[in-house]
């Protein structure tokens, strides 16, 4: 019984320890053309929902960001500037 014990408290405690390490993930870039298709549809709709031009910026990032995340790709911490 004191064995059984042991054992299971060991495994409780190794199994936590795994649990609480975090890895960190490096999410692959998406690659130009579709990052800026992503951006054209997210500006598309933001004219649809008439989104404020105060407003925009971070609508689009949001919206970006979120496409992004779906497709597990890194996401931006800001929009690409256009030349």
């Amino acid at each position: 019984m004191k064995l059984r014990s042991i054992v299971a408290v060991s495994i409780l405690i190794s199994w936590s320890s795994v649990a609480n390490d975090e890895v960190a993930i490096e999410l692959p870039m998406a690659p130009e053309g579709e990052l800026i298709s992503m951006i054209q549809v997210c500006q598309d709709m933001a004219i649809e929902q008439q989104v404020e031009q105060i407003n925009l910026d971070s609508y689009l990032l949001e919206c970006v960001n979120e496409q992004l995340e779906e497709l597990d790709y890194s996401p931006l911490e800001a929009l690409p500037q256009s030349e």
